[in-house]
């Protein structure tokens, strides 16, 4: 669900955040990225909270 919402907010989602989102393993940090998702301006923030 957190590559919909950043494909939502971006129109895409890069292949390096895609990346970072697959071997992320720890489900508490993609859900805190997931709510901060709808607060980040760039996606250079998203990239920032791996």
């Amino acid at each position: 669900m957190l590559l919909d919402v950043i494909e939502t907010k971006f129109e895409k989602v890069p292949r390096d955040i895609k990346l970072l989102v697959k071997n992320t393993k720890d489900k508490e940090k993609l859900r805190r990225i997931f709510k901060a998702t709808i607060k980040v301006q760039s996606l250079d923030e998203i990239r920032d909270m791996f």
